[in-house]
């Protein structure tokens, strides 16, 4: 995730999360194993509001947390799988009213919440028909509060309205990636979605219309999470304990990690 001041968040599998300046620079650590407050059992989607809070999907943990720009805790919701509670939530993302939409993946069924944490709506159920899931992963949101929802086992992109209403999907047939996960959106509301299994980056319009895909640059391997800054650049986390950064026409621009461990500044596994 990358904030408005331009600072790079990310969930990593050491049960942390790394911040980084634009330019890879380690900037900060924070969390740890565990289930306290500012504790991670696997964090995995992480956004940001307006105000530059920080909402991370702690996945093995059935919560949300919601963490000042610093890091200190705020508050938490969540756990089990009725409505409002979860069964490994995944993506997360925030509308342009601060509403938070959340992929509870093991529950097929997307939540929304309001900026405060209290639950609003869901939409979903497992299956294959419209509105569907088998396996929501990742979501991402345009300039008009539409949400963009990655399957990745069928493997397809829904497009729905803020209020659950289906739009529009795409992939099953023709080009597009054969394991998508996650998904980012530019200023211009074009998508970006990994392809994990062909270790590229495909784009398409909001319409869901192809544009172009990115398969050499950078020689990503098993890439996993994308975020776009202000200025088009994008950011991608990979298998091989590292972010890269690149211009938004796809060209390596700098990278960083790249050697697994749990120090300052070192991945275990980066994911969002």
């Amino acid at each position: 995730m990358v904030a408005g001041d331009g600072n790079v968040h990310v969930t990593d599998k050491s049960h942390s999360i790394l911040k980084f300046s634009p330019e890879g620079k380690f900037v900060a650590k924070w969390g740890g194993e565990g289930g306290g407050d500012e504790e991670f059992f696997n964090p995995n989607g992480i956004a940001t509001d307006k105000s530059g809070y920080i909402y991370v999907t702690d996945s093995s943990n059935q919560r949300i947390q919601k963490l000042t720009p610093d890091g200190q805790f705020v508050a938490i919701w969540g756990s089990s799988n009725g409505s409002g509670e979860f069964k490994l939530p995944k993506g997360i993302a925030l509308d342009s009213e601060g509403y938070v939409y959340v992929a509870d993946q093991n529950n097929r069924r997307i939540q929304k919440f309001t900026p405060d944490g209290q639950f609003f709506d869901e939409w979903g159920g497992e299956g294959e028909a419209e509105g569907k899931f088998k396996n929501p992963v990742t979501l991402a949101i345009d300039s008009s509060d539409d949400i963009y929802v990655v399957d990745s086992v069928i493997p397809r992109i829904q497009k729905f309205a803020k209020d659950g209403k289906f739009k529009r999907e795409w992939g099953i047939e023709g080009f597009f990636p054969i394991m998508p996960h996650g998904i980012a959106i530019d200023k211009g509301d074009n998508l970006y979605v990994v392809d994990q299994m062909m270790n590229s980056i495909q784009k398409f319009t909001s319409d869901g219309e192809f544009m172009e895909e990115w398969t050499k640059a950078g020689e990503l391997n098993f890439p996993y999470g994308i975020a776009i800054d202000s200025k088009g650049h994008v950011y991608v986390t990979d298998a091989s304990h590292r972010v890269q950064k690149f211009t938004p026409d796809g060209e390596l621009e700098t990278g960083w990690g790249g050697t697994q461990g749990d120090g300052l500044g070192e991945f275990d596994f980066p994911w969002g």
